[in-house]
């Protein structure tokens, strides 16, 4: 339903796309990295990190 807002986790495909945000990331490439990257080392975890972009 369209007027619905968005959901964690929504089965109905018609759903989904109603109410998924249109375009691209609001954040650029390296701010999103540095955010996981954080993450990981906040929880000791191990990352590696794969993109296309140089």
């Amino acid at each position: 339903m369209p007027g619905s807002g968005r959901r964690w986790l929504d089965r109905c495909m018609p759903c989904l796309t109603a109410t998924a945000p249109r375009g691209g990331p609001r954040a650029a490439l390296a701010d999103t990295l540095a955010v996981l990257r954080e993450v990981a080392r906040e929880a000791g975890g191990d990352l590696t990190i794969v993109t296309d972009e140089s």
